[in-house]
């Protein structure tokens, strides 16, 4: 919401399969004075791949709730979150910038990596990584319990 109240030009399309995320966020935006400035379509991105059409953005933020819960699932996780990220560079505009992230704990940072390089590629995209990000401190990682490590993030900006 603050980039939005900072640049009176800026909206923002929040896609989601959650109608009750879809509400807080609209909520969210009324009590920050910008909700005529943001718009949001419910939809299943696994099961709707063509949902923006040929539309592109300045900013696109893929963040895929948890896509594993055991290491068995790895290889469906990154088959997942590849999607997602092809999916949101297809989408950026040139010279736009991408925050992708993962909260899956079963997918190393190498893989992570991959998948962000991967989704440049795929799109004939030079990706220029501005950023590698981690949990805040609101999210501690336990010595005692290697889970919590699991929040990995890359902020990209397509090169032209």
């Amino acid at each position: 919401m603050q980039a939005l109240k900072r640049n009176a030009k800026a909206t923002l399309l929040a896609v989601d399969v959650s109608q009750s995320a879809l509400d807080r966020l609209l909520f969210n935006a009324k009590e920050n004075g910008v909700a005529e400035r943001v718009e949001v379509l419910k939809t299943d991105f696994f099961k709707e791949k063509n949902f923006l059409g040929s539309k592109r953005f300045d900013v696109v933020i893929s963040d895929p709730p948890a896509l594993t819960s055991s290491a068995k699932q790895a290889a469906e996780c990154r088959r997942a979150l590849q999607q997602c990220f092809d999916a949101a560079i297809a989408k950026l505009a040139p010279n736009g910038i991408a925050a992708l992230a993962s909260c899956s704990f079963h997918l190393t940072w190498d893989e992570f990596l991959v998948c962000v390089a991967r989704a440049g590629s795929t799109n004939g995209q030079t990706l220029k990584v501005t950023h590698l990000g981690a949990q805040s401190a609101d999210h501690p990682v336990l010595s005692t319990l290697l889970e919590t490590r699991y929040l990995k993030s890359a902020i990209v900006e397509a090169l032209v």
